[in-house]
C-alpha cells in the first residue's frame, strides 16, 4: 500500500512540477468540467480577494467552530483518556483515546447506528506493516456542521466511549 501512495503522490507532482500556466486544476474522476466552472472563482482568485475573504471570514469561522468543538470534547469526556491532536487547518479533529477497549471501527459502527458519523483511525495508516495500537485508537470528527449539530455527536460520541470503557 506505502509503495501506490508514493505512486499516487508522484503522479499528481509531475503535473505539478511541468505545468506552464497559472494555476492548476485538478479532476477527480467523478468530477466534470464545465465551461463556467471558473466563472466566480477566478476573478476573485485573480484580484486576492478570495485569499482575504478565506483569512478574513473562513479561516476565524472555522477556528471558532474548532474551539468549540474542542471545549464540548473536554467537557463531555471528562475522566475519559482523551487525548485531541493540535487543530492545523482542516474541518476536522483527530482523536485519541489510549487503551480503547474496543477499534475505532467498532466505535464508528456503534455511533454509526447513533446516526453519528465520523472515521475510524485505521483508515489513515496506508501502508504500516506492523498492527499499531494507535491506529485502532483514533478517530476523525468534523466540526463543519452546524454547532447545535456537532455539540449532540459529541455527547453521543462521550457516552459511547464511557460504555467502551467500562463495558467493552
Amino acid at each position: 500500500r506505502q509503495r501506490s501512495a508514493r505512486r499516487d503522490s508522484a503522479s499528481i507532482a509531475k503535473p505539478i512540477a511541468r505545468s506552464r500556466g497559472r494555476y492548476v486544476y485538478f479532476l477527480d474522476d467523478d468530477d466534470e468540467y464545465l465551461p463556467n466552472r471558473f466563472a466566480v472563482s477566478l476573478p476573485l482568485l485573480r484580484s486576492g480577494e478570495l485569499a482575504n475573504l478565506c483569512r478574513d471570514h473562513l479561516r476565524p469561522h472555522y477556528l471558532a467552530h474548532s474551539a468549540a468543538a474542542v471545549q464540548a470534547l473536554r467537557a463531555a469526556c471528562a475522566g475519559l483518556p482523551l487525548r485531541i491532536h493540535r487543530p492545523e487547518g482542516a474541518f476536522f479533529l483527530w482523536l485519541w483515546f489510549p487503551g480503547l477497549p474496543i477499534s475505532s471501527e467498532e466505535l464508528y459502527r456503534r455511533l454509526k447506528q447513533r446516526d453519528v458519523l465520523v472515521l475510524s483511525g485505521h483508515h489513515f495508516f496506508p501502508g504500516v506493516e506492523h498492527d499499531d495500537p494507535h491506529q485502532h485508537e483514533c478517530l476523525r470528527l468534523s466540526y463543519a456542521q452546524p454547532p447545535e449539530s456537532v455539540q449532540a455527536g459529541i455527547a453521543i460520541l462521550a457516552e459511547e466511549v464511557r460504555r467502551a470503557y467500562e463495558c467493552g
